[in-house]
């Protein structure tokens, strides 16, 4: 028990943070073996990519990020920040909102289709986060969503679902 705060663990590691690090794998392994599961998308629809590439892409990035995060409480202290100190301040409300905000978008997206709940997130988000001005918010909601389907749908010919838009979109 020469470890930190008196636990059986190497002084280099945070206890709550390999706690929250253990968590984080065993999600981020379920969540990639439930990609082994899918079923294989045929030819025509595969579009060159399979439909588990970018889950698991993303799901490799953040096992990757979470393999490092019990050792970051080390390396801030070696340059005077105790992360610990900022731990004890409460969850702003404004973070429930936007898991709320996220969960109702996402819920809708299926049907909304793809297009329309980047639109919707565009708005919805920085109005919760108190951006009022309307020149910034319309311009983001209009040009951030069409550069992604852009870069996603006509460069690497990804499949976006139409939702509601069906009709216009084919």
């Amino acid at each position: 028990m020469d470890g930190k705060g008196g636990t059986w663990l190497p002084s280099f590691l945070h206890p709550t943070d390999l706690w929250i690090t253990l968590v984080l794998l065993a999600i981020g392994a379920f969540l990639f073996y439930e990609t082994s599961t899918w079923e294989t998308a045929p030819p025509a629809f595969s579009q060159n990519i399979p439909p588990t590439f970018f889950p698991r892409l993303v799901l490799g990035i953040i096992i990757f990020l979470t393999l490092i995060l019990p050792f970051e409480s080390h390396y801030a202290i070696k340059q005077g920040t105790d992360l610990d100190e900022d731990r004890s301040a409460k969850v702003e409300r404004i973070t429930y909102i936007t898991a709320l905000g996220l969960l109702f978008i996402v819920t809708l997206s299926e049907w909304l289709g793809t297009d329309l709940s980047m639109v919707l997130a565009c708005v919805l988000l920085p109005m919760l986060w108190g951006e009022r001005r309307l020149k910034i918010i319309i311009p983001f909601a209009i040009i951030f969503p069409l550069v992604v389907r852009l870069v996603f749908v006509e460069g690497l010919m990804v499949h976006f679902l139409p939702g509601i838009l069906e009709p216009i979109l084919g």
